[in-house]
């Protein structure tokens, strides 16, 4: 039974991902040539996916895709390695232990919380 702490949880590192994920697209509208704009965009857009996605394979995909290439086509930069350092260090803990946003279920029904005497 996942609890109320657990669940939250699971939201906050999903939606710190999915931020991560926002900046690099920030950083990548920033840069000075054509394939490093698309190359930060799309793994910007990857990296916001990844934790929402149902399957687990196309998570870590997503994961990588986001995180790798901007940073190894930034290198020289410290925004770019450390936006990639920052989405591995909550994105692999997150999807290792099925914490990803997309796992969340509803509360089971039968209990009511509003009204109840």
């Amino acid at each position: 039974m996942t609890t109320p702490r657990s669940r939250l949880i699971s939201v906050w590192l999903s939606v710190l991902l999915s931020l991560l994920g926002a900046f690099e697209v920030l950083m990548a509208a920033g840069a000075a040539s054509v394939g490093t704009v698309v190359v930060g965009v799309i793994g910007g857009v990857a990296l916001a996916a990844a934790s929402w996605v149902p399957s687990l394979r196309l998570r870590w995909v997503l994961l990588l895709i986001g995180a790798l290439p901007f940073a190894i086509l930034t290198w020289w930069s410290v925004a770019g390695p450390l936006v990639a350092v920052a989405a591995l260090a909550i994105g692999i803990p997150t999807l290792r232990h099925g914490l990803a946003g997309a796992r969340i279920t509803a509360p089971p029904t039968g209990r009511t919380t509003v009204g109840a005497a």
